[in-house]
């Protein structure tokens, strides 16, 4: 137990591995969950990162609410239901007629669906928020995730967006790793902690602690992209709005 608990610390760092136990240890005891995220800014280049020659099997598509593919994707029906509510699109990718990945993204304001929060990025009119990227564990070493980011960057780009804005577990550096490949940067985090009906959570950018009870507190995380980001510098752009 004790060497496992020192292995997450070599993996994720001191902080992070100490906050990751701790979140194994509230989710075994069924206590309440611990979710720390880092906040990303990945430039919209219409820029292929997929030879054309590669991946030419992948089809991908645009799902539509109530499309009968979407019970390929291992999420609750109610999630699914409440992303397209929220003006969610998805992008589905498929071998043979069957899915096997996906990737969503929303304008304006995403409603966390794993914490209580909001994310407002209302202000940045060429942005999207991009969230839970899915790919099927049978193809997760191969082309899915760059077909994807592809399609999706084409034609967003295309629409005149020129930033996706992301958070990540810093649990998951497989996905952190992936994202900063494609050119994403990390821009702030965010800690949750949700002991019962109670959720406490502070963002890098916030004054103070927050605390909420009800669904319809939710706090709200107002996302500004200065200049210097957009010549992809560095900058903590998330500024909590009380």
């Amino acid at each position: 137990m004790i060497e496992k608990l020192l292995s997450n610390i070599r993996e994720f760092g001191f902080s992070d591995g100490l906050l990751y136990n701790l979140s194994r240890l509230l989710e075994m005891s069924k206590a309440g969950a611990l979710h720390k995220y880092h906040f990303y800014a990945q430039p919209l280049c219409a820029k292929r990162r997929l030879p054309e020659r590669r991946g030419k099997n992948i089809e991908t598509r645009w799902l539509e609410r109530g499309a009968p593919e979407l019970a390929d994707i291992p999420r609750p029906p109610m999630v699914i239901d409440e992303r397209f509510i929220q003006g969610g699109r998805c992008l589905g990718a498929f071998i043979d007629n069957k899915l096997v990945g996906c990737l969503w993204y929303v304008l304006q304001r995403y409603r966390e669906d794993e914490v209580r929060c909001d994310f407002d990025f209302s202000n940045e009119k060429d942005c999207i928020w991009d969230f839970d990227v899915y790919v099927d564990p049978g193809h997760r070493l191969g082309m899915v995730f760059l077909r994807l980011w592809d399609q999706a960057d084409l034609e967003l780009n295309e629409r005149g967006y020129r930033w996706s804005l992301s958070r990540i577990s810093a649990f998951n550096q497989h996905s952190v790793r992936s994202h900063e490949r494609l050119g994403a940067k990390e821009v702030g985090s965010a800690l949750f902690l949700t002991l019962g009906n109670w959720q406490w959570s502070h963002s890098s950018q916030s004054k103070g602690v927050r605390w909420s009870r009800k669904d319809d507190d939710r706090p709200q995380l107002q996302i500004r992209l200065p200049a210097n980001m957009r010549s992809n510098e560095r900058n903590e752009v998330f500024e909590s709005v009380q």
